[in-house]
């Protein structure tokens, strides 16, 4: 297997659950794979015109492999992205990310990018940042490697700090 000589060759010491993740593939479709990559690379442009390509690329890898649930997972971030950095109406982001993240759960609801996925539908359209840092925690306890999802934790421990602190200064 090539995840078993790459690790060999690196001489790297890999802890089973890490060694799991390696050897699962992340899609059955080469072509969806590679849309789905070069999508995530142009999403991190943040431009309308990037995230706009990249919606449309991982789209099409969807469309190759429906059982993608990482592809329907970074769709949901890349609406997101689009609402926040484009001209995407707010009502139409959230319908796009919500659809995208039912589509996701419903192939693989414990993947650390579904959750990851759900917790930024958690925390910025249904505004309940208390459950959004429970699926960021459980996102990271599947994945210790996933930034995104420290990212996410970090910006909602620090929404909910803040709110803290505005309540006990009213």
């Amino acid at each position: 297997d090539v995840a078993d000589n790459v690790i060999k060759e690196l001489r790297v010491e890999v802890f089973p659950d890490e060694f799991d993740q390696l050897r699962k593939r992340l899609s059955d479709n080469s072509e969806a794979y590679k849309l789905y990559l070069k999508g995530s690379e142009l999403g991190q442009k943040r431009t309308q015109e990037s995230l706009t390509e990249a919606i449309s690329l991982i789209e099409e890898a969807t469309v190759l492999e429906p059982n993608f649930a990482r592809a329907q997972a970074e769709l949901v971030f890349l609406y997101l992205l689009l609402g926040t950095y484009g001209e995407l109406n707010n009502d139409i982001m959230a319908k796009k990310m919500q659809e995208h993240l039912q589509k996701a759960q419903n192939i693989n609801p414990d993947l650390p990018e579904v959750l990851f996925a759900s917790a930024q539908v958690e925390n910025v359209i249904r505004k309940d940042s208390t459950k959004a840092i429970s699926l960021f925690r459980k996102a990271i306890e599947l994945n210790k490697n996933y930034a995104p999802a420290y990212f996410g934790l970090g910006n909602a421990l620090r929404f909910v700090e803040n709110a803290e602190s505005s309540r006990i200064m009213a």
